[in-house]
């Protein structure tokens, strides 16, 4: 008998640290350092099955593939350029070099010369991953040459090599240069 008292009292005691365990919040993730979640060169043209902005195509869409979107240096700096008087639509897609976390967020930038259509239109830009629209933002045109900058909270966390499609679809002939999507710390 004594031996069955002292079995269950070893037992209270390793429930008792259990449950004060399991009341406590996990520690938080340490920040990690800035790092670019695409490269310039990784982007390729998303066949329309796959494309999570297929619902916007305009009929017909014009893209050149040497003149629509390109890789080019800007100010020192390689962007990915999509020039809409080549190209009227288009997504881009690559696979996430870095994974990204719900606590992290997704640091934008997007640069524009002046805009021009032939009648007032809006353009739109859009950021995508694993089939999910995390960030889109439209643009009057006409409109003056601008920097679009933007910070994108996640909704969850994405593994590395998660499938990016940035998109651009613009009435006129105008330039869009994305050079900078970085994953960031989140702000507390």
């Amino acid at each position: 008998m004594e031996s069955m008292g002292v079995q269950g009292t070893g037992a209270g005691a390793l429930l008792a640290l259990v449950l004060v365990g399991c009341g406590s919040e996990p520690e938080p993730l340490p920040p990690r350092e800035i790092v670019p979640i695409a490269e310039p060169e990784g982007w390729t043209p998303v066949p329309p099955a796959q494309d999570v902005y297929v619902d916007r195509r305009p009929s017909p869409v014009r893209c050149d593939p040497e003149l629509g979107y390109t890789v080019e240096d800007y100010i020192g700096q390689q962007v990915f350029k999509v020039d809409t008087g080549w190209c009227n639509f288009i997504t881009v897609e690559q696979g996430a070099l870095v994974d990204l976390r719900a606590d992290e967020i997704i640091d934008l930038k997007v640069w524009h010369f002046e805009l021009s259509a032939p009648e007032p239109a809006q353009a739109l830009l859009a950021l995508a991953i694993d089939g999910e629209s995390v960030w889109e933002q439209s643009v009057a045109i006409p409109g003056e040459a601008g920097l679009i900058e933007t910070v994108i909270e996640l909704p969850r966390d994405y593994p590395e090599g998660a499938q990016l499609q940035f998109h651009v679809d613009n009435h006129g002939s105008n330039n869009w240069m994305l050079f900078r999507l970085e994953r960031e710390p989140g702000s507390d």
